[in-house]
């Protein structure tokens, strides 16, 4: 439906408009005397995208959501920038080279302030409100999806419609793996049509990402719970320093970087703990997963389904120079409980945190996953290890270890899956590598970020990202999740994590 005249908010700061934008009055509205910075930023209508010659632009949207939503990132800011002024201007219709789409002013009393508060408001806007971009050019109309509004250094993905890359074939792209003869055009179209799930794209499941999407691997749901950190960037060779500075959640910026790899197969980001409440939802539908986490809380939930559900799933693990990993067939050998009957000891086992780890054993660990996964996918499993392979790369030393099943095994002989069923599995955990606790409500939540910030804005900083809350206290930062998940950064003690969580969350 078209517009006759302006929709504004409440406070007239937050518009919807058809008619050109004046950005003498939106900076008005933001104006006073306490104001040391004055930020504009303006979206104009490029004449070239992508090689491709613009003739005009038109936006449309749903306007009575569209100017909810510009309400609630004016509330972001004030929860975040108490002292901050916003105002945002959006325009729909038709518009041609040079115009004005989208208008955001800023006005804070520092200048770091007022960067930070538009950055904000350009990526909510992109994120969140209902607005969309038909660009008219030359030869033709296109939809633009997923990045209606701009390019912004959130994520600083490119839109693929229009792209000149969007011609290349996979004849031209898997030439050289279709021509090893156990893959073959067969193999390279059964790739194509797999979906796989990895849990944990860290270390090694960022480098089994890698090679999985480098590969055709069809659909791809990376799954992680933890955010990108600058320690990291030593071995998990997905990830970016722009990743670290942004603290984006792993999940979201291992989908970023892949889609710059291979922007011809689907990948799923979940930003989320792998628990009993969600397993079932997020791995029964693939035909293998990938283990890449760190925690054998996990690996025993995996397996769970795993058997339950009759898919394949390849064990890996890593520490100092040391790594493992086995591949578990359901029904044919023993399977993860087999090996290990009860979850070891904390503090028996080294980690991470304690023993460190280096690079190459990820790489040549990783690897050893992903040549069984492909195994799997082109459907020959006759070449599948039937062994546990334990490798360390400092000594240079490599063994296999043929596992016998455990015929009292109460997972795979007897069916029971206390995992799976919530009987066992701790809801605080130690992140590896890390001073960092997660703590996981018993119930999934559903938060209002926003609302919170502006509850927790008195006791410290707070920082809204478009994925999670950044609550600072004292030597202590919390990462909140929309789904009552927090990451508690600067300390490794269980009890320290649990009472920040009920002191700021309510328990």
């Amino acid at each position: 439906m078209r517009m006759t005249e302006a929709i504004k908010s409440m406070n007239n700061n937050f518009e919807i408009i058809t008619s050109p934008i004046s950005v003498q009055d939106l900076v008005s509205k933001v104006e006073h005397e306490g104001a040391g910075a004055i930020l504009l930023f303006a979206g104009t209508v490029r004449e070239w995208t992508y090689g491709k010659r613009t003739a005009a632009l038109s936006y449309e949207g749903y306007e009575p959501m569209a100017l909810k939503e510009l309400q609630r990132i004016g509330d972001g800011v004030s929860a975040q920038w108490p002292d901050a002024r916003l105002a945002i201007t959006h325009r729909l219709g038709d518009m041609g080279i040079g115009d004005i789409s989208v208008a955001i002013a800023v006005s804070s009393p520092h200048r770091p302030q007022a960067y930070a508060a538009s950055r904000y408001a350009i990526e909510e806007l992109k994120r969140t409100v209902p607005i969309w971009k038909k660009e008219i050019f030359e030869d033709g109309v296109e939809w633009v999806e997923g990045c209606h509004i701009h390019e912004t250094a959130w994520m600083e993905t490119e839109c693929r419609e229009g792209h000149p890359h969007t011609h290349w074939s996979d004849r031209d792209r898997y030439a050289r793996q279709m021509r090893f003869p156990p893959i073959g055009e067969p193999g390279q179209d059964l790739l194509a049509q797999s979906r796989v799930a990895i849990v944990g794209v860290g270390a090694l499941g960022g480098a089994m990402a890698n090679h999985l999407a480098r590969a055709g691997v069809g659909f791809l749901r990376i799954i992680d719970r933890d955010v990108v950190d600058v320690s990291n960037l030593q071995r998990q060779t997905l990830f970016h320093e722009r990743d670290a500075a942004l603290s984006l959640p792993k999940a979201v910026a291992a989908k970023t970087n892949l889609q710059q790899i291979n922007s011809s197969i689907e990948i799923e980001a979940i930003a989320q703990d792998l628990n009993a409440q969600n397993a079932e939802a997020l791995l029964s539908d693939v035909h293998l997963i990938l283990d890449g986490n760190d925690n054998f809380a996990t690996r025993y939930l995996i397996n769970e389904v795993s058997l339950k559900h009759r898919i394949p799933w390849i064990y890996g693990g890593i520490v100092g120079d040391v790594g493992e990993t086995c591949t578990f067939l359901p029904g044919q050998g023993p399977c993860f409980a087999c090996l290990h009957p009860t979850s070891p000891q904390i503090g028996l086992l080294p980690n991470c945190e304690t023993a460190g780890v280096i690079g190459p054993i990820v790489q040549v660990i990783a690897s050893y996953q992903v040549a069984e996964a492909l195994k799997i996918l082109v459907k020959d499993q006759e070449k599948v290890r039937k062994s546990l392979l334990h490798v360390e790369m400092w000594n240079f030393a490599q063994r296999e270890m043929k596992l016998p099943a455990d015929t009292s095994c109460r997972v795979c002989k007897e069916k029971h899956f206390p995992y799976l069923q919530g009987e066992e599995g701790e809801s605080v955990s130690l992140l590896c590598g890390r001073d960092t606790i997660q703590v996981r409500p018993k119930e999934t939540k559903h938060l209002d970020l926003v609302l919170l910030a502006k509850e927790l804005s008195p006791l410290g900083a707070v920082r809204l990202s478009p994925y999670f809350l950044r609550f600072d206290t004292g030597a202590y930062h919390l990462s909140v999740f929309p789904d009552g998940r927090v990451l508690v950064h600067g300390t490794s003690e269980h009890s320290i994590a649990r009472g920040l969580y009920a002191q700021y969350l309510g328990g």
